[in-house]
């Protein structure tokens, strides 16, 4: 589970992210990132609208978009911001898939050039 100190919580933040961050899109999710000025701040949002589906759906959804970031969290660049903002096909069969969620992430992050160089 994404611990609560990694989540954006406030409407002003998401406000100031969506209004200033760069955007990668995909089929599925687009991601909004920002620099921050403070490193090893990392935090993220998940924006989930009703065309999504139902109060379930979204919820799961949710809970499997911070399960998938949870996983990512440790190969990325800090210093970041992120929303995700999630679009109806998304789910498939009134099914969330967590691989295909992953593997988006993944390919959002790197146009986004936001891996933590390895060494």
């Amino acid at each position: 589970m994404l611990p609560r100190r990694h989540r954006l919580r406030l409407n002003r933040d998401f406000h100031r992210i969506y209004a200033r961050g760069r955007r990668s899109f995909s089929a599925t999710l687009t991601l909004i990132s920002m620099r921050t000025g403070q490193p090893g701040e990392l935090l993220v949002g998940f924006s989930v609208s009703r065309k999504v589906g139902h109060a379930v759906i979204r919820n799961r959804t949710k809970r499997v978009l911070r399960e998938a970031f949870r996983s990512l969290q440790p190969r990325l660049k800090t210093g970041y911001r992120f929303i995700f903002v999630v679009r109806p096909s998304i789910v498939k069969d009134g099914r969330v898939e967590y691989d295909e969620v992953r593997r988006t992430m993944e390919q959002l992050f790197s146009r986004a050039e936001l891996w933590e160089k390895r060494s």
